[in-house]
């Protein structure tokens, strides 16, 4: 009699269609993808790879130049859970791709000074090479975002305005003028 000696081992086969895990690699890549948009690229899907039968697979990704994996996290919840395992971070990062997207962009503020207004700048690689380009030649600002103006008062547009670039004050203002002539 021959016995069968299970030894967890996965193989690329398994996570190919038709594969045991196919599935369940779909599943972690479409949430790669989803974390990748939503981080503007900071995080780069690269592959699913297979690991083994009591941990699934993962998913190879960049994260700001370095080597990552996204696996399933949490089962016992009602939405999907992943964990971020990256060397950015050593206890890694956890939750649903939501959260993992925000903690991105949090890690990416905090280490490396990019946040949500440098992500208006082009993509990752352009933002690193400003970054790296900055870093040589101290003299060199970051791109800071521009805030626009009331073209009278000066003041921040931020909170609404009123055509011809004036804020609403100002606009007001003019109109009262106006009325009291």
């Amino acid at each position: 009699m021959k016995f069968l000696k299970e030894t967890g081992e996965m193989g690329q086969h398994d996570i190919e269609e038709g594969g045991e895990f196919y599935e369940s690699a779909q599943y972690l890549k479409k949430a790669a993808r989803h974390i990748q948009k939503l981080t503007n690229g900071f995080l780069q899907f690269v592959e699913i790879r297979p690991f083994d039968k009591y941990q699934g697979p993962y998913a190879a990704c960049e994260l700001l130049g370095r080597h990552a994996k996204l696996w399933f996290g949490n089962e016992d919840t009602i939405d999907p859970e992943y964990f971020l395992e990256t060397s950015h971070n050593p206890e890694g990062l956890a939750g649903d791709v939501y959260k993992i997207a925000k903690l991105i962009k949090t890690l990416a503020e905090r280490k490396y000074g990019m946040g949500e207004d440098i992500l208006k700048y082009g993509t990752k690689e352009e933002v690193e090479f400003l970054l790296e380009y900055s870093k040589k030649n101290t003299n060199v600002p970051l791109p800071k975002k521009e805030k626009k103006l009331c073209a009278k008062c000066k003041k921040s547009l931020k909170h609404g305005h009123a055509k011809g670039g004036i804020c609403d004050a100002c606009a007001n203002e003019e109109h009262l003028d106006k009325e009291t002539r």
